[in-house]
């Protein structure tokens, strides 16, 4: 047992031997070159982060890092060796204790040091990013008014990506989502939006008017009712609530909404929709057939498909 404890013990003098060995290796001059390069890859990783390659800038600098702190470790840990007498060797620092002293203070500072300014490289490349969202944004409303719906998902999608948190991007993506008939895509994006703006108007209106084609008309009547606490006197609101009062048989409030639409707006584009439902309303309270349906969607006209043209606040 003595001898496998001490062929341990010279094991690990061996290991400890070989590792100082790898230590004392580098010169002087290799291990300025070596830090000088470090601390150029750290320069390059913060341009990079600047110039909005962030990923790319923030592996360089972890890497020019981790590098400087080998060197820097290296650099207080190499020896020389003396031999005073036959029988007298003496182990003594390779530098003075005024250059070891300088590179354990850097060891502890340079981190906090990098991680400092990679922040802050972060920080305004995040804050680039963010001012481009505006333009997203338009490029996006474009895309909606052209009817290049998959484009403008690929726009607001962008802009989400950006801005996690801004409603605005949701509701437009929402609306391509409902150009391109994806109804539980456009129905989860308002859901989103709405949770992030109360009060976001567009997504109210187009979440109503999904919800009521597909039915959901007490949810319908709730985003309308919530819009017209912000506009009461929109005549298009009046005209989509009538619409859904008519769907679910409440003839007397339908009645109103469309003789309110009458008296905010002569616009034919709600205004002969209104006069058509009240002239179909007769014809129920009458008895009489019920003639076919306009050709608008829902009995309204679909001039709330698009975002305003500006946002109070965008970038969330």
């Amino acid at each position: 047992m003595a001898a496998g404890v001490e062929r341990e013990k010279r094991n690990v003098m061996d290991f400890a031997r070989t590792f100082q060995d790898l230590i004392n290796r580098p010169t002087g001059t290799e291990l300025v070159i070596a830090l000088a390069v470090s601390a150029g890859l750290l320069l390059i990783g913060l341009m990079l982060m600047l110039a909005k390659r962030r990923w790319i800038g923030a592996t360089l600098g972890v890497v020019g890092l981790l590098a400087s702190l080998v060197v820097l470790t290296i650099v207080d840990q190499q020896t020389v060796t003396h031999r005073d007498s036959a029988s007298v060797t003496v182990i003594r620092p390779r530098y003075r204790e005024r250059v070891r002293s300088m590179a354990s203070w850097s060891r502890l500072t340079l981190p906090m040091a990098a991680i400092a300014v990679l922040t802050i490289g972060w920080i305004a490349a995040r804050r680039r990013l963010r001012k481009s969202v505006p333009g997203i944004l338009k490029a996006g409303r474009m895309h909606l008014f052209l009817k290049e719906y998959e484009a403008a998902v690929a726009e607001f999608a962008r802009a989400i990506r950006i801005s996690p948190y801004l409603a605005e991007a949701y509701s437009g993506r929402g609306m391509a989502y409902s150009g391109l008939g994806d109804v539980e895509r456009a129905l989860a994006d308002y859901e989103r939006a709405i949770e992030l703006d109360p009060r976001l108007i567009p997504a109210l209106i187009q979440r109503a008017r999904l919800r009521t084609e597909s039915g959901n008309l007490d949810g319908a009547l709730e985003d309308l009712n919530r819009v017209m606490e912000i506009h009461p006197s929109d005549p298009e609101l009046y005209l989509h609530r009538g619409a859904c009062f008519l769907k679910q048989g409440q003839l007397i409030d339908a009645t109103a909404d469309f003789h309110r639409v009458l008296k905010l707006t002569n616009h034919s584009d709600f205004a002969e929709p209104a006069k058509a439902h009240l002239v179909e309303i007769e014809r129920i309270a009458a008895g009489l057939p019920i003639s076919s349906p306009s050709p608008e969607s829902n009995g309204v006209p679909d001039t709330a498909g698009l975002p305003a043209p500006e946002s109070n606040n965008p970038i969330g």
